[in-house]
């Protein structure tokens, strides 16, 4: 996809359409701060990943999901935004889940993508004096119920 201006518009409309495509399984929110376009889909399904678009103005995107994983600075292709759209829509995402007392130390994910695993690619985490806590394994459900 282009970096020019209309690249964000382009990427945009391509989420827009995917969410329209789940037939009321998914909300959509959007929002505009400092130049990057941020459309925020919110699955009905409370099992299924939320996931968080942040679209920037130079030609890259960033992806946030589930409790806290994330891909920052991906290169913006309408090829690749339909597929991540596609993976998340079809449950193709897995994340661990640290938590201590109650709070979320450190999450780490990956979704499965049709040209191979996408990782994320932050390590969110605060490590604690006394370690990480307890650790669970997410496996994301469909969007759509088949």
């Amino acid at each position: 996809m282009a970096t020019d201006d209309d690249s964000g518009l382009i990427a945009a409309n391509a989420i827009r359409e995917w969410a329209r495509a789940m037939a009321g399984a998914a909300s959509l929110d959007e929002a505009v701060h400092a130049n990057e376009t941020f459309l925020i889909v919110a699955p009905k399904n409370p099992k299924a990943c939320p996931v968080e678009f942040r679209i920037s103005p130079y030609g890259t995107f960033s992806v946030y999901a589930g409790a806290g994983f994330a891909f920052e600075e991906v290169e913006l292709t309408l090829e690749r935004l339909r597929e991540l759209c596609e993976a998340v829509g079809c449950g193709r995402v897995i994340e661990q889940v640290w938590e201590w007392r109650g709070t979320t130390v450190k999450t780490k994910g990956y979704i499965e993508l049709a040209s191979g695993r996408m990782r994320d690619s932050c390590d969110s985490h605060w490590v604690r004096l006394f370690g990480l806590g307890t650790c669970r394994t997410i496996e994301y459900e469909p969007y759509l119920n088949s």
